[in-house]
């Protein structure tokens, strides 16, 4: 019947595609990322240099995490009438990246501090410079793998919020269908005594 097809039509429409979505995203990063003609770590000659590299990295995850607050918002919400799906869904793919990105960034900064160190030896600051370069990328990498868990966390709670839609939207679904002997039937309503 009409009425059962428009149900399983919906149902589908509502499934909860979330894993695909991800997967799907982590091949872009991947290929974004192994991407032939990207240029390896940049060169680090003063610690200036560390210290600008460090502060663009440190704006950086504070734009995402910025992003991640917007999309918690969107994730939130519970409309059944008013769902922001697709811009979930483009916040989701550019928040991934973000992350993805900010992450070689990190490894790109120890690896040219590394070769700085080498470079210059003893001459370059000695241990309390190395102490306080290594303290600035775990600080740094502290922030992006708080984002990182931030993220998750509100894939989560939008995962959860697809599933209470669905189940508010069955239940609405159910509520507009007669019960069932409602419309005549057997006769079981007068208790198998011929009402008439």
């Amino acid at each position: 019947s009409v009425v059962k097809m428009a149900a399983r039509h919906r149902e589908v429409a509502m499934c909860d595609r979330t894993g695909e979505f991800l997967a799907i995203a982590e091949g872009l990063a991947r290929r974004i990322a192994t991407r032939p003609g990207i240029v390896g770590p940049p060169r680090v000659r003063t610690r200036s240099d560390f210290t600008q590299m460090t502060a663009q990295i440190g704006a950086d995850i504070y734009a995402t995490t910025q992003k991640l607050d917007k999309l918690a918002q969107l994730a939130q919400s519970r409309s059944l009438f008013d769902d922001p799906t697709v811009e979930v869904n483009e916040l989701t793919i550019i928040i991934k990246q973000d992350l993805s990105s900010l992450n070689a960034k990190l490894r790109d900064v120890q690896l040219a501090m590394r070769e700085y160190r080498a470079q210059t030896g003893a001459r370059g600051g000695g241990r309390q410079a190395e102490s306080h370069t290594a303290h600035v990328v775990d600080a740094l990498k502290l922030q992006l793998s708080t984002a990182a868990k931030g993220f998750q966390d509100v894939l989560q709670v939008r995962s959860n919020n697809i599933r209470v839609q669905m189940d508010r939207q069955k239940q609405f679904e159910g509520a507009g269908r007669p019960a069932a002997g409602a419309m005549g039937g057997t006769g079981a309503q007068c208790g198998g005594a011929g009402c008439g």
